[in-house]
């Protein structure tokens, strides 16, 4: 339940945080890495020799059209990430709604 949630850890942000640092910390050398959504046609000019982390989690999805609310087992983030630049890419992954047919983030 949600208040069990909040007795674990009542900051998110907290989690958020010592959860991207387990997942990406070994690659931050630098203090000044930017964070940066992947272009919405998915188009973005990475080095080759990038790096890409997948994680998926279950997430709370809400529809802008008919603010139909649900979660889902299935939610996925990719991560792209290049050393020599500092820059990491995200990209979250949609669904549609199952009332309206619309597509969700």
């Amino acid at each position: 339940s949600d208040d069990m949630k909040k007795e674990f850890c009542s900051d998110m942000s907290f989690i958020f945080h010592a959860e991207f640092q387990l997942t990406f910390g070994r690659y931050f050398l630098s203090d000044r890495w930017v964070l940066m959504p992947l272009g919405i046609d998915g188009v973005c000019r990475l080095p080759s020799d990038s790096l890409c982390d997948v994680e998926i989690a279950k997430v709370r999805f809400e529809c802008d059209s008919c603010s139909h609310c649900w979660t889902s087992m299935r939610g996925q983030i990719s991560f792209f990430y290049d050393c020599k630049s500092c820059i990491l890419y995200f990209k979250l992954f949609t669904q549609l709604c199952d009332r309206c047919g619309d597509t969700c983030t």
